[in-house]
Formats: structure tokens, sequence, C-alpha cells
């Protein structure tokens, strides 16, 4: 056997392992993007409704209407100074997304308005 063929297939082998690897790894992590894509979602509805909520100052009856209407087919709970106003559905999962807020008023009062979806 001629000792450049050999080098030549050699080298052709690690190439083949190593394009093989990268496809590999790229494929995983498209997988765990598509993965995390609800839960960026999710993530992103959350701040739009909190931020939503301190800059009209809205009431606890609009704050529940609302993440009814955009978190429709999911399970959360809606919390105000760390007392429960709302909840929808299961919220006994281990699984949380959790979004806080916080609104100070004129004399520096704050409330904490804190948004869960469960999974």
């Amino acid at each position: 056997m001629d000792k450049r063929a050999f080098v030549l297939s050699l080298d052709a082998t690690l190439c083949l392992v190593i394009v093989a690897v990268v496809i590999i790894a790229t494929l995983i992590s498209i997988a765990n993007i598509k993965l995390n894509q609800h839960e960026l979602l999710i993530l992103q509805k959350e701040h739009d409704l909190l931020k939503h909520w301190v800059k009209t100052r809205a009431s606890e009856d609009e704050m529940i209407e609302q993440a009814n209407a955009l978190l429709a087919n999911e399970n959360f709970t809606i919390e105000i100074n760390d007392k429960k106003v709302f909840s929808s559905g299961d919220t006994a999962s281990n699984k949380a997304i959790s979004s806080t807020a916080f609104i100070f008023d004129e004399e520096l009062n704050v409330k904490r308005m804190k948004l869960t979806v469960f999974k």
C-alpha cells in the first residue's frame, strides 16, 4: 500500500468525522431551541402584560381579563403583594416561568405584581 494513499485516506476519514460531529451538534442545538421557543414566548407574554399593567395601573379585574385573553391555554396565577389574586387551571406543577414587577406610587409605597405560568 502506498503511504500517500493511506495518509489521504486518514485525512478524509478525519474530515468526515469532524463534519459528522458538527452536523450532529447543530441538530441537537436546533432541537433545544425549538423546545425553548415556547418558554421564551411565555416569558415575553408575561413581560408584556406586566409592563402594560405597570404603565396603565390596571385594576385586578383588568389584570385577570387581560391575562385570560393572552394566556388562554396556560395555567397561571396572579399575585399582588404576595396575595394570590387569581389562579387558573392546575398550578401544582414543579415547572413554572415567573415574572415580577414593582409599582411605586406617589408616596413611594411599593406594589409587587407577580405572574407565574405553570407547565
